[in-house]
């Protein structure tokens, strides 16, 4: 007999006579013939049925009895047979969200395996997250620039949905007076009413601190009691100045938990939910948990012989007047690319078709997708960096289409426009975290 697979011998159920057969392990086999000819006989009433049956068998003699007794199938012998799950067939409409996984609800016992005993890796810098004590906050906290107002938050709600007016009453109990609800400030005595079928977020205001030397003494007391109420998380809400000069509240996330040695991130503890693509805690932002996303199809949009002056931008009556904005970032990217407005864009070098289409990358590009609670403070500075650099040509069109009103406009535009897969996520349907969870070297959607 073959190693490494399912072997049946002398199977004789219902029309099947003495069916031998040898099934190897790891690949995707496939039972073909006429109505009749014993295919559901054969994976349902005698493989699976055996595999049913066998699990059963390992149950204790209590859990048994509350179990139908199960017969064995007609079959002399069924060997290397592993645990195995059937899906049945139903006429009916499919889900764009359904899986193998989610179907058979396989998939809540890995989310489940992966929150406890995933190893969390950097989604920035790919490397294993490590702990953070509240001595190495108070550290980071001080380096920011002094007479820094900020506001150091615990977390009791996150992305949940509900009313909550027990965890008002209890911040209350506290002694807290103000909390953060879904991003504004309110105050507890005067419970906000809460939509209950919408996710909210509520922060607990543990302190109102402005940065100056001699603060460390008082800010560590803070910190143990936001991370202890914040069961190991906590938030720091500072002001920082944007690439146009205006002062902006910026989130920083720390984790005595989950937290990054080289870029200083810190990430909340793993869920079973972080692994939901059908949560939109876990799902990935950009294309919600779907895998894919509608965009403008550059074979459909683009007309390669002809150069941006002329046509090449089928949506586009005037092309110039649609890129005035960034004539000078145009201008310099032909520059380089030694190509001009009638330049045909087939003629135009590889790199720089990518370039006009896609937009120029800086090298502090980072993933799109970032933690919902986690802000880096290097993000100002990414974005200044990307003022100079050209967004590119579908990057643009998606922004006009985005503005187009409902109607005979919009409509004739989506005809340019096809499902592709996330470019964020490349399919996984996972945010950031849940993507860079490994157990045995592998993430949750490789699996």
């Amino acid at each position: 007999m073959k190693e490494h697979a399912i072997h049946i011998r002398g199977a004789r159920v219902h029309n099947l006579k003495n069916i031998d057969l040898d099934i190897p392990y790891g690949r995707l086999v496939v039972f073909s013939g006429p109505s009749g000819s014993g295919k559901s006989s054969l994976a349902f009433d005698t493989i699976f049925a055996e595999a049913q049956r066998q699990y059963l068998e390992t149950l204790s003699p209590y859990l048994r009895q509350f179990f139908p007794q199960l017969t064995p199938p007609e079959v002399d012998l069924i060997e290397g047979l592993p645990p195995a799950i059937a899906i049945s067939q139903w006429a009916g409409a499919s889900h764009p969200r359904s899986t193998v996984g989610t179907i058979s609800e396989v998939y809540d016992f890995l989310r489940l395996l992966y929150a406890k005993i995933g190893i969390l890796h950097c989604p920035n810098c790919r490397v294993p997250l490590g702990t953070q004590s509240p001595e190495n906050i108070v550290a980071e906290l001080m380096r920011l620039p002094e007479g820094t107002r900020a506001m150091l938050l615990a977390p009791f709600v996150r992305q949940k949905k509900g009313q909550h007016k027990e965890t008002f009453r209890e911040i209350q109990k506290l002694g807290f007076p103000r909390a953060r609800v879904d991003g504004g400030l309110v105050d507890v005595e005067e419970l906000p009413s809460l939509d209950p079928n919408k996710v909210h977020t509520i922060e607990a205001v543990v302190d109102r601190i402005i940065i100056r030397p001699g603060l460390a003494s008082r800010l560590i007391e803070s910190i143990h009691l936001a991370l202890k109420l914040g069961q190991g998380v906590m938030i720091v809400c500072h002001e920082q100045r944007d690439p146009q000069g205006e002062t902006i509240w910026v989130d920083r996330l720390f984790s005595t938990t989950c937290h990054c040695p080289q870029c200083a991130a810190s990430y909340p503890e793993l869920e079973p939910r972080t692994f939901s693509f059908n949560s939109p805690y876990g799902a990935c932002p950009r294309c919600e948990g779907l895998g894919t996303v509608e965009q403008f199809d550059p074979e459909l949009v683009l007309d390669w012989n002809r150069g941006l002056g002329n046509g090449a931008v089928k949506l586009w009556s005037d092309p110039r007047e649609s890129l005035k904005h960034h004539e000078k970032k145009l201008a310099r990217l032909m520059k380089e690319g030694n190509f001009d407005w009638e330049t045909p864009l087939a003629k135009i070098a590889k790199d720089y078709q990518v370039q006009l289409l896609y937009g120029q990358k800086t090298s502090r590009s980072r993933s799109a997708s970032t933690d919902r609670f986690h802000e880096n403070s290097s993000a100002a500075e990414g974005s200044n960096a990307g003022r100079s650099m050209f967004l590119g040509l579908l990057h643009l069109l998606e922004v006009e289409y985005q503005f187009l009103a409902e109607g005979r406009k919009r409509r004739a535009w989506s005809a340019y426009r096809k499902p592709v897969t996330c470019p964020d996520c490349a399919g996984a349907r996972l945010g950031p975290v849940g993507r860079s969870v490994l157990v045995a070297g592998r993430a949750i959607h490789q699996l």
